[in-house]
């Protein structure tokens, strides 16, 4: 180990003062305008194979004591790598540029998760060069999700790259027909007069980013260190392309029996009445689309790589002009095509690669010989058959592969296939419109985070998700207020008054008075109460049923949620109330108005479901019921729906375990971010038990004086609603 002042060098030259302020802002917009992030002094010098890195140091709050001593290894880590050196009264990250950005937010979630830093030096490098996400082109109206989803979780989660998939989202002067046809079309389908195309709903949904603002977009990515690839969706996913020049459409030779044109609407059923593939042998389908990616990528102006799509081409080699053809030959050729387009720009493309695999229903797997030897494998088919190691054919015939559409809760056998030579990272996916509300619904935050940890650590291991997803469930919160509000996650909830609420079989009643930090109320403290101070017997549950003595049981005393350790989050949980009785078919609606202290501008609710609910694919989360909030003159300030899998889990599936089969790979997990879990081990008879906490906020001054529970009825399951706190003081902003 080498010492401060052993070695000759001091840190390398300046920051660039662009980066210098994100990193300063970074840290002080996480962690409090207190923090203080720096250039390292000349007085602390590095090894002398780190040279070439820069040094920056954080200063914390309230910290006495400025330990000089730096010990880092002889080999700096490579590139991407840092080192964190903790001292009494400093925090030292050392590392390239990039190096230097993931290091501050490896120290940011650290005190976020922790709310401290362990003293010592630690040194981290990435094992994936390549760890990207997939999205699509957000909209005027979406730019302001798109960037606080880049800065809040891509960046802080050390993605490097960001996949922007355009299709027809993006202003194009020499081709306005094709933004003409995207308003239309969306328009049409969302007034229910025609069905949605493939991709229309994801992508600037009826709407087109002006060129100037893509630009915007695009630069404050790479400020950020972001590698920005174009997806220009190619031979397939061409709808914004077929529908507004049905010429190049690959439609099967099947001449309306009037002799006019094909009726594009009834021609392919893959497509969903629009032609989802151009004829790759008619030369206006390369005029075309060469014309347009000419156009993105001059706003965009990438770096290094360009997508070209290529994926599910489930129309080949079946028009009147190509049906004598070979598919593989069409798909080379076209593949070639745009690739040469790509190497004038001194570029290097990318391919989905389902339609080169042999372990599939394509005719176009012979092309891979053909095809440029530079151009990467995105690929995506490992659910195809999960019992097999697909990837290898590719890495076989001398490919390198991305692992795309990579998703952690149906990945298999990660700790084998990341490590073949030719495996370069991957990149997940999202398929959704930019909101809060679908990346919410469809897991993928979660998700997100523990495909990074993935992409990241070199020694991560199936057996470390129980502890990665710990520190994802504790991160989250800190993520869904920046996301929701802008701001941080409060730690002040200690310091406001908080009422347990009771919940009685007969009326709403509350107490009131001084609580402690577990959230009950302090019995040396002045109370008020309106009635008696203990809860009945929960609603409907006989004394002796076996389920309900086994939750009050396992819930007797408070329980601490998942939080840092400077907001007390403790319940008591003693006495569950069960809404309905039963969770049968045929169980009637519920309506319990809760009674709240007069001064109530935020309330937490502990609840779980009894039974877990279908989960239908990439369709609206099944709401149960909901939670309206009252002001005190009647009127409602908001609601909080019960939706199964988003605001409230199922009570005995275990926080963030994997939706089943691979039918589920692209949302994966449910109630993972909208809630917090609170983790109770399991009952007896070996059931999971976990119960989630909601968080509502009065989106103004008034406070709230009144919760009304509903649930509706026969929605096959109960509410188990374990504690109700209401507490004082704030107010959304």
């Amino acid at each position: 180990m080498i010492h401060a002042g052993e070695a000759a060098p001091g840190p390398a030259a300046h920051l660039s003062a662009r980066l210098a302020t994100h990193l300063a802002e970074r840290a002080r917009t996480a962690l409090g305008q207190a923090w203080q992030v720096a250039e390292a002094p000349p007085t602390i010098a590095l090894p002398a194979g780190w040279g070439d890195r820069h040094a920056i140091v954080i200063t914390v709050p309230t910290a006495a004591g400025d330990d000089t001593q730096l010990e880092l290894p002889d080999t700096p880590p490579g590139p991407e790598g840092f080192a964190i050196r903790v001292t009494q009264g400093r925090v030292l990250v050392v590392g390239d540029e990039a190096g230097l950005r993931h290091g501050v937010e490896a120290v940011v979630q650290q005190l976020l998760i922790a709310g401290g830093l362990r003293r010592g030096t630690r040194v981290e490098e990435p094992a994936h060069a390549f760890r990207g996400v997939h999205l699509p082109l957000p909209g005027p109206d979406q730019v302001t999700y798109f960037r606080r989803l880049i800065r809040e979780v891509v960046v802080p989660l050390r993605y490097n790259t960001v996949i922007i998939e355009f299709a027809g989202g993006m202003e194009l002067k020499r081709h306005p027909e094709v933004n003409e046809t995207w308003q239309r079309v969306h328009a049409a389908a969302v007034a229910g007069e025609q069905p949605m195309p493939g991709h229309f709903p994801m992508v600037a949904p009826g709407q087109c980013l002006p060129q100037a603002d893509t630009a915007a977009l695009v630069d404050e990515l790479h400020d950020l260190g972001l590698d920005v690839v174009p997806e220009v969706q190619s031979l397939s996913h061409v709808q914004y392309l077929t529908i507004p020049h049905p010429e190049i459409a690959e439609v099967a030779a099947q001449p309306a029996e009037d002799g006019g044109e094909t009726d594009l609407f009834a021609a392919d059923a893959h497509a969903e009445t629009y032609p989802s593939c151009y004829c790759p042998a008619n030369p206006a389908s390369h005029e075309l689309v060469l014309d347009v990616m000419a156009e993105i990528l001059d706003v965009v102006r990438p770096r290094r790589l360009v997508h070209l799509g290529h994926d599910e081409v489930y129309r080949i080699g079946v028009c009147e002009r190509c049906r004598e053809l070979d598919p593989a030959q069409l798909f080379a050729d076209d593949v070639n095509v745009l690739c040469a387009a790509v190497a004038e720009r001194g570029l290097q493309p990318i391919i989905w690669a389902d339609m080169l695999h042999p372990d599939t229903p394509y005719d176009t797997p012979a092309a891979l010989p053909q095809l440029p030897d530079d151009l990467l494998m995105m690929d995506f088919i490992w659910y195809f058959h999960r019992e097999l190691d697909l990837e290898t054919y590719l890495l076989d015939h001398g490919r390198d592969v991305i692992f795309g559409n990579l998703y952690s809760s149906h990945f298999p056998r990660w700790e084998r296939r990341s490590t073949r030579p030719g495996v370069i990272g991957g990149q997940v996916s999202t398929w959704i419109a930019l909101d809060d509300e679908g990346t919410a619904r469809e897991g993928k935050y979660f998700d997100l985070a523990m495909v990074a940890i993935m992409l990241w650590s070199r020694t991560h291991h199936r057996h470390h998700r129980p502890s990665a997803t710990d520190r994802i469930a504790r991160w989250l919160p800190h993520v869904r207020e920046r996301i929701r509000h802008d701001r941080p996650l409060p730690t002040t909830v200690g310091d406001r008054p908080r009422t347990s609420v009771a919940v009685r079989a007969d009326l709403p009643q509350h107490r009131t008075g001084p609580t402690d930090a577990t959230g009950t109320t302090d019995a040396t403290g002045p109370t008020e109460a309106t009635g008696p101070t203990e809860p009945g017997q929960p609603i409907g549950v006989a004394p002796t049923d076996p389920l309900a003595a086994a939750l009050v049981a396992r819930l007797d005393g408070p329980v601490q949620a998942p939080d840092t350790p400077t907001v007390p989050t403790g319940y008591d949980l003693s006495h569950p109330v069960l809404l309905p009785p039963s969770d049968h078919t045929g169980a009637p609606a519920v309506r319990l108005p809760l009674s709240l202290p007069a001064d109530t501008g935020e309330v937490h609710l502990v609840h779980g479901l009894t039974r877990q609910l279908p989960r239908i694919t990439w369709q609206p989360l099944l709401e149960v019921g909901r939670y309206r909030f009252l002001a005190a003159d009647g009127s409602e300030l908001g609601v909080l729906p019960l939706s199964s899998g988003g605001t409230v889990g199922h009570l005995h599936t275990r926080y963030a375990s994997p939706l089943p089969t691979s039918y589920y790979r692209h949302q994966g997990y449910t109630a993972t971010y909208q809630a917090d879990p609170i983790s109770l081990g399991q009952l007896d008879d070996g059931r999971d038990l976990c119960l989630y906490r909601s968080v509502w906020h009065a989106p103004d001054q008034r406070p709230i004086t009144t919760v009304v529970v509903e649930l509706d009825a026969d929605v096959g399951t109960s509410l188990l609603l374990a504690s109700v706190v209401a507490i004082a003081g704030r107010t959304a902003e």
